[in-house]
């Protein structure tokens, strides 16, 4: 029995999303119940229960994703905690940077304040979150990223005094673990898009150009991105510039 994290698999996941997607959708024209909760049991009970342990005991990187955005309780907002008058000055320390020594608001306001900026972190890891696991544009996934990053932190500070449904540790523990994939993730989705562009130019110059200009963009973010990451592009690159090694010679470009 697996226990874990899943290793996500790119190509799986793209297939589920378009072919899979398609599939599914003919035979539920044909079959009204296909898809219904409770016919994985009708169907085959011992496949339906195995599935339901793996999907117990196993997460995945989608998993890491909503744990962001349920950072909050079933009312969407943020409810004060039990605080002692000897917190306060550090509670106020979070709320506001280098504040003085002493108080500078009623316990109230100073608690107030603390749930808005909260909740305000909670929206902006939610956006964040949902631009992370969608974007194929660089500029926004590492922009993103970095207020993920920053703003679950800020909600790690606020954690002691304001009760989470989630805690934000435990969802930056694993926003850290799995980075290095999440990160692969988006490598390939900006790599398709370009793919998917250069293939519907009629020059191979122009074709290759979308590569290099890939391989450039990405150069560009190689200090935020791990080793394994680093590679991963240097791959993708090679591959697709392969292509055009045969037409440069007959050409005489080499």
């Amino acid at each position: 029995m697996k226990i874990g994290f899943r290793k996500p698999s790119i190509k799986k996941s793209i297939k589920a999303r378009t072919t899979g997607k398609i599939k599914r959708k003919a035979k539920k024209a044909v079959n009204p119940l296909y898809g219904k909760k409770g016919m994985g049991y009708i169907k085959d009970p011992n496949k339906a229960i195995k599935n339901k342990v793996y999907h117990k005991t196993t997460f995945g990187a989608n998993d890491v994703i909503r744990a962001g955005s349920s950072l909050f309780n079933n009312s969407g907002s943020v409810k004060h905690g039990s605080i002692r008058n000897s917190d306060l000055l550090n509670l106020q320390r979070v709320v506001i940077p280098n504040s003085p020594n002493n108080l500078v608001m009623p316990k109230q306001q100073l608690l107030a304040t603390a749930k808005q900026q909260a909740e305000n972190d909670i929206r902006i890891v939610q956006d964040s979150t949902n631009a992370v696991s969608t974007t194929n544009k660089p500029d926004v996934y590492f922009s993103r990223l970095d207020l993920l990053k920053q703003h679950t932190y800020h909600m790690q500070l606020l954690e002691p005094y304001i009760p989470f449904t989630v805690s934000p540790t435990a969802a930056m523990n694993e926003l850290i673990a799995n980075e290095n994939e999440l990160t692969k993730q988006f490598i390939y989705r900006y790599f398709l898009s370009v793919d998917n562009y250069a293939k519907t130019l009629k020059t191979q110059n122009g074709m290759r150009n979308q590569y290099v200009k890939f391989h450039d963009t990405m150069k560009t973010y190689q200090n935020q991105m791990s080793t394994e990451n680093n590679n991963y592009v240097e791959q993708l690159y090679a591959q697709a510039i392969s292509s055009f090694a045969n037409t440069d010679t007959l050409n005489g470009d080499y």
